[in-house]
């Protein structure tokens, strides 16, 4: 992950999102990631545990995916589950 580091701040976002801080390029932007993707992609549980445990040992995937938005343009990403 070249030029990208993810801010140890998680938090559970409400709406079914999980968000964090992701530097890109020296920049910092708010990405959120679905609990469906967490689910589908990752076979995350209802629970918050689970959730953030499935993000957690995800967190290199879903950081590369949020990158590759951000560089296209969007500042503020939303990663779904047709993302992963």
């Amino acid at each position: 992950m070249s030029d990208i580091q993810i801010f140890d701040h998680v938090d559970m976002g409400g709406h079914g999102t999980l968000h964090f801080d992701l530097l890109v390029d020296g920049k910092r932007h708010k990405v959120r990631v679905s609990y469906e993707a967490l689910q589908d992609h990752f076979g995350a549980e209802e629970d918050v545990i689970s959730v953030m445990e499935a993000f957690r040992k995800n967190a290199e995937k879903i950081a590369e995916v949020a990158a590759a938005k951000i560089r296209d343009g969007d500042t503020e990403p939303m990663v779904g589950t047709t993302d992963l």
